[in-house]
């Protein structure tokens, strides 16, 4: 999959999370509002730096290189949405 789509499918997998979210709160919170677009950008790039951070070190010690720009070109890509 390129960076581009995955990058998309991650922000559209969160983006449907804080949905159900979203609805879960407006009924407990006092009036309170969020930008779920900003949240699940957030939330899809704590979920890539946490792919890029567990797998630093298998990266490093097979070799892997692409996989890691693979996963930052998704980081970009997620922040330029």
């Amino acid at each position: 999959m390129k960076a581009k789509d995955k990058a998309e499918y991650m922000f559209n997998k969160m983006y449907d999370k804080v949905e159900d979210v979203e609805v879960e709160c407006s009924a407990y919170c006092m009036g309170g509002s969020f930008d779920r677009h900003i949240i699940s950008k957030q939330c899809a790039l704590t979920a890539v730096d946490e792919i890029i951070n567990i797998g630093y070190w298998s990266f490093m010690e097979s070799g892997g290189k692409q996989e890691q720009e693979y996963w930052q070109e998704v980081k970009q890509e997620i922040e330029a949405l």
